[in-house]
């Protein structure tokens, strides 16, 4: 039997990314994983690359990632972060290259993450940042989407159904 001792949980706070969350938190204690949450922030960029001095730049920046670290610390109660071994990530850089590189450095088993999260494009089927990770990851790939109460789905998810079981 295949057993995870790695999971990784990219984390954009989209509702699909945390019911992946609520999946390697089951697979984690069902399994005795640790769980990596792995925020990835890409830079602040405007149209004129020199409009915004350095400096303040900067303090936008740290900013951002201070916010990010306590929205990865409040995902979870302390104790979840002890029982599960949790290591908080937060990354600069594209989403899909950091993803596909932790998974590579700390020897990741498997991949549990949203299908559609708060990226700026969406694909029909899956998310363009989850479909590359599903195709460039060394390891298995969990793919989640966010439901909503059991019965109720929204125009998008009853017409990607339409799609997968007539497709």
């Amino acid at each position: 039997m295949i057993v995870p001792k790695d999971i990784l949980v990219p984390i954009d706070f989209s509702d699909a990314s945390k019911t992946a969350l609520q999946w390697a938190v089951g697979f984690g204690q069902g399994c005795n994983a640790s769980l990596h949450l792995l925020h990835v922030l890409e830079s602040v960029t405007g149209v004129d690359a020199i409009a915004v001095p350095i400096e303040p730049h900067t303090q936008i920046e740290q900013a951002i990632e201070t916010k990010a670290w306590e929205d990865l610390r409040a995902l979870l109660p302390p104790e979840d972060h002890q029982r599960l071994r949790v290591t908080l990530v937060v990354e600069w850089g594209s989403p899909f290259a950091e993803i596909v590189r932790y998974t590579w450095s700390h020897h990741i088993n498997l991949v549990a993450m949203g299908t559609h999260g708060h990226g700026r494009t969406h694909h029909m089927m899956l998310g363009s940042v989850a479909a590359h990770v599903v195709q460039k990851a060394p390891c298995s790939v969990l793919a989640v989407r966010a439901e909503g109460p059991v019965g109720e789905k929204s125009h998008e998810q009853q017409a990607t159904r339409r799609i997968v079981i007539e497709g």
